[in-house]
């Protein structure tokens, strides 16, 4: 079955890009699809749904396969609807409450950006010269060491996030309109670059304009195909904001970038690293890539002061000192302290007693003297 010519779609297939076109974006929707499967799930919903066969009926290319092949092939890259049954099917989006129904990509990269190492990059649409600095450095470096910078295709720090990306390696735009839509129709040029080299992606229908409730669902599809996200500029009510909570929610790394103290576009930024104890100060693509991917450490030279024992630590080892003391573990009560697997608790105590702040005691793991003395930092 081909997932890139329409006229060789299944049932299943063609139903969902239909769904996905008359009701974009929509979490009702997907329910039923569901409960009752895509083929019976369009056909309910169009019987159901008031105003749903006009919608369908003014998507001319939704008329038949060989129709919707026409308009594919007109797109100028290689366009493909990927649903839950393929092999190239991101799994992630799976961890979301509501998964999307199908994922439309377009671009040279294909199905495998969906899978593809990923960190989002996100943040302000008004964003400072400051922002557009930050987020594109970090994006240029990510995509140099070989990650995908994931964003929104906005104005800002979004496209800053693409363009940066872009000078040394590729980038994924997620859009809330249709990927044959340039939207804001100011980046045409930059989503066509994009498309030469990486991806750009949606669960909305082709033909579909950007609606205002879809920027949010937009934002979870970011959230969820990434291993970390980067927050970089938000004002108090910032829809990126919303990108990170959803990250938060599905035990992504959440990283935010510091700004100036008095900048308003740095307030929502500052509030979530107050408020939410599991989200990162970064400064670089260094410090993302060492929460994203700890075997990463070292292959990016990042900023530091004097180090001590603990720089060096990955991210099991330091989360396991900060849940060992000196009355002594097991290597099981330390797992289940610092909720980890037994393997990876004991491979961090080992790597602990290597760097010489733990050891076996008659009582089990505990910190030693040096293990137990309060960080230079």
């Amino acid at each position: 079955m081909s997932a890139t010519d329409a006229r060789d779609w299944d049932d299943d297939r063609w139903a969902r890009a239909v769904i996905t076109s008359v009701f974009p974006a929509d979490s009702a929707a997907a329910r039923v699809v569901a409960d009752l499967g895509a083929p019976a799930a369009l056909q309910d919903l169009l019987h159901r749904r008031d105003g749903a066969a006009d919608c369908l009926a003014r998507l001319p290319w939704l008329a038949s396969r060989e129709t919707l092949a026409s308009r594919l092939a007109a797109l100028g890259w290689p366009c493909e609807l990927v649903v839950p049954a393929d092999p190239a099917w991101p799994s992630a989006v799976d961890d979301l409450p509501e998964p999307p129904v199908a994922l439309w990509v377009l671009g040279a990269a294909g199905a495998g950006a969906l899978t593809a190492p990923g960190i989002a990059v996100v943040g302000a649409r008004a964003a400072t010269t400051y922002g557009v600095r930050v987020a594109t450095n970090i994006s240029a470096d990510l995509a140099a060491a070989g990650w995908s910078v994931v964003s929104g295709g906005a104005f800002g720090v979004d496209a800053a996030a693409h363009r940066g990306a872009l000078t040394s390696g590729t980038t994924t735009c997620v859009l809330a309109c249709g990927v044959d839509i340039a939207y804001p129709a100011a980046h045409k040029d930059l989503l066509a670059h994009i498309a030469k080299v990486g991806a750009v992606v949606s669960e909305v229908g082709l033909g579909q304009p950007a609606r205002r409730y879809h920027f949010l669902a937009r934002n979870r599809i970011i959230a969820a195909l990434t291993r970390g996200t980067v927050l970089v500029e938000a004002a108090h009510r910032s829809g990126s904001l919303s990108t990170a909570r959803v990250a938060l929610e599905l035990c992504r790394q959440v990283m935010a970038v510091p700004g100036p103290v008095t900048s308003a576009m740095s307030a929502g930024v500052h509030e979530l690293m107050r408020t939410a104890p599991d989200v990162h100060l970064v400064t670089c693509a260094g410090h993302a890539l060492e929460l994203c991917e700890p075997v990463g450490v070292g292959l990016m030279e990042t900023p530091h002061g004097p180090r001590d024992a603990r720089d060096a630590l990955s991210a099991d080892a330091a989360r396991m000192i900060d849940h060992l003391g000196t009355a002594g573990m097991t290597a099981a009560g330390a797992a289940s302290a610092a909720q980890l697997s037994l393997p990876r608790a004991q491979a961090a105590l080992a790597e602990l007693q290597v760097a010489g702040l733990a050891a076996t005691t008659a009582t089990g793991w505990a910190l030693t003297r040096l293990g137990a003395a309060p960080s230079p930092r």
